[in-house]
């Protein structure tokens, strides 16, 4: 069978949530999926439970290992990325529970908006559940939580505020080849290539629903943290770590050949926090 969807995913020291993450993607309702696991060179432990998970399902798991040097998942996903010859790219977390429709919905949105636009960059993502260590619920939208625009109306936005999650992306063929290489500048794989597709006049759709829980345990490479205006109002206040903020931003800008100027990132920041 023919697999047209490629799942990507990055794993460092992951054997705690691991299996649970393995099992909901094993149980997906769409089958048209095969996985590439890309270990960052972690421990041997997190790298026996991935080839033991592995027997039995080497039709849908390829293990590729990792490099003596970590490269951090940004890098990870990138490498990853490279090698998949699929029409189609999932990213994925070692440490978040998929939810039994992901995929299929997923798909036949970007199928649908495929055939509204053909050839075009297409980048589907969707809301998540955020939960905490044992799988409770903190917060049944992750959007309503860090209060994310659900929509983004130009490449500044998308520079100054990333609303995209990786670990709920599906991209198409067209958009995977426009945002490849990704640079050391991009200050995440996920926040690059958003800024990418809309840069080449893409399109990026969003399903206004939890299709995964995202798993908050104290070592999430990014995680989820709660956003209200007086979190905000705080983080204003401390220049050193805005400036470091503004900074990676513009550089990010840089690399895709785009320019943000300081005053407009601010106005941007703080108009975003009340869009929905």
């Amino acid at each position: 069978m023919s697999r047209s969807i490629c799942i990507l995913l990055a794993v460092y020291e992951g054997e705690k949530y691991l299996e649970v993450l393995l099992e909901s993607v094993l149980t997906q309702s769409c089958h048209n999926w095969h996985m590439m696991i890309g270990d960052d060179s972690s421990s041997r432990n997190s790298e026996f439970l991935i080839l033991k998970k592995i027997n039995g399902y080497q039709n849908l798991l390829t293990f590729i290992e990792g490099v003596n040097k970590p490269l951090g998942a940004k890098k990870n996903f990138a490498n990853l990325a490279g090698q998949c010859e699929k029409p189609y790219v999932m990213f994925c977390d070692q440490d978040d529970i998929w939810h039994e429709d992901k995929i299929k919905i997923t798909f036949e949105r970007m199928l649908e908006e495929e055939k509204k636009a053909p050839g075009v960059p297409v980048l589907v993502h969707s809301d998540l559940r955020v939960v905490d260590s044992d799988g409770n619920v903190i917060a049944d939208s992750f959007f309503d939580y860090q209060k994310l625009p659900k929509k983004v109306a130009s490449l500044d936005e998308a520079l100054v505020k990333n609303n995209v999650t990786g670990c709920t992306v599906m991209l198409n063929r067209a958009a995977i080849d426009i945002a490849m290489p990704i640079p050391d500048e991009a200050i995440m794989h996920d926040w690059w290539i958003a800024c990418k597709v809309i840069q080449a006049g893409g399109i990026i759709s969003f399903i206004d629903r939890p299709l995964i829980d995202y798993r908050q345990h104290g070592a999430n490479t990014i995680g989820a943290h709660k956003t209200t205006f007086f979190s905000y109002v705080r983080k204003a206040f401390k220049p050193k770590a805005a400036y470091v903020s503004y900074r990676d931003v513009r550089r990010q800008a840089k690399a895709m050949g785009a320019e943000i100027g300081l005053p407009k990132f601010l106005w941007l920041k703080a108009r975003m926090l009340f869009r929905k």
